[in-house]
């Protein structure tokens, strides 16, 4: 990215899919408009913000003063003051934060303790951070209430629940949806994505098999070889913890018996999810509900496209007839719907559609 006056959407696109911002505030921070419209955008979304204060007292940070009050007052006469006093707001809010202050004096062993202790922070939060869903969901909560029932929360029995749709219909986003609202009940809990993908490659069963002990076990030591190994240690598990599971995009029930996921070994009060494109992947005597995924509606389709092609909840009016043609064209489905918004993202003149439009009728959204 070439950096300049205004921020590049695709910056503040990478601040939406992060989980968390480590922000390095040296004396002149404020100089740069960049920076500072980076520094509310983080806030806003909730972010987990690690401060880290180069050479600068985190009160001037807060105050803004010291090295930056001739900055923030310069940008002031530039900007006008209700647009740097979001910025002001941003700077007295991360000031305020307990962070990383980095002395002028610090030798190298000092400067290697601090990144290590900064890295340390992020891995243990991360760790307990429930999976990051899309930055721009719609349609998903009558889906979630209806998940949410059919699992049966508090239901001392196990709860196997299979996600059915075709591909692109958004499976994958409620499951993180849901995973994310079971969490904080769960001690142990794994979300194991891309199955069919990874049996596709050789080490592919191997490599599940150690991410979902090592998730499970609590421990990144865990490591199995063997079949047998792995079902001694997996069964273990299933019997004496009560387990959050999410197996997604599971192709074959085959897949299921390798990972060793029988509806006889799980605790009382777990809960597994499995979402899966092929029905013979669910079998009746594995789950207990299969939860059909549909496409999203009309309304909430342009509002996905519209934020995808012009991040605006509802386009304009010289964009809506051809947003409604290519809303239609998609099915419903957010994968579409997130393609074609992105491919005509950079397109901001009327006459490009057209021509857009054309080309995206050639593609079926099942090929995406």
């Amino acid at each position: 990215m070439d950096r300049g006056d205004e921020i590049a959407p695709s910056l503040l696109e990478a601040i939406e899919d992060s989980a968390a911002a480590v922000v390095v505030i040296s004396e002149n921070y404020a100089s740069s408009r960049w920076c500072l419209e980076e520094l509310p955008r983080i806030c806003e979304l909730r972010k987990l913000v690690l401060p880290v204060f180069f050479r600068v007292d985190p009160s001037d940070v807060r105050r803004q003063k010291g090295p930056f009050e001739k900055d923030v007052e310069s940008l002031e006469k530039k900007c006008g003051v209700d647009k740097v006093k979001r910025w002001r707001n941003a700077m007295e809010r991360v000031g305020g934060i307990s962070g990383w202050v980095y002395n002028e004096s610090f030798d190298g062993r000092e400067e290697t303790h601090l990144i290590e202790s900064l890295v340390k922070r992020i891995l243990n939060e991360l760790n307990n951070s429930p999976v990051v869903v899309a930055p721009y969901i719609v349609g998903l909560d009558f889906p979630v209430k209806e998940v949410m029932k059919l699992l049966g929360v508090g239901n001392s029995a196990p709860q196997l629940l299979g996600f059915l749709g075709t591909g692109g219909i958004g499976k994958t986003t409620l499951a993180k949806a849901v995973y994310n609202k079971l969490a904080r009940h769960f001690e142990y809990r794994s979300f194991i994505s891309n199955v069919r993908e990874a049996f596709a490659k050789p080490d592919g069963l191997l490599l599940l098999r150690n991410n979902l002990i090592k998730d499970l076990s609590k421990s990144s030591q865990h490591h199995v070889d063997g079949n047998n190994a792995f079902m001694s240690v997996i069964r273990r598990i299933f019997q004496e913890k009560q387990v959050l599971l999410v197996l997604d995009d599971v192709d074959d029930a085959s897949q299921l018996n390798e990972l060793d996921i029988h509806r006889e070994w799980f605790h009382e009060g777990s809960q597994i999810i499995i979402s899966t494109r092929n029905r013979d992947a669910l079998p009746s005597d594995l789950v207990n509900e299969i939860y059909e995924v549909r496409q999203l509606g009309p309304s909430d389709s342009l509002k996905l496209f519209s934020y995808h092609a012009l991040r605006l909840e509802k386009p304009n009016d010289t964009f809506l007839n051809l947003s409604d043609q290519i809303v239609s064209i998609t099915g419903g489905l957010p994968l579409a719907l997130q393609v074609f918004g992105s491919f005509l993202f950079d397109k901001r003149r009327l006459e490009e559609w057209p021509d857009a439009l054309e080309k995206l009728k050639k593609i079926r959204p099942n090929h995406l």
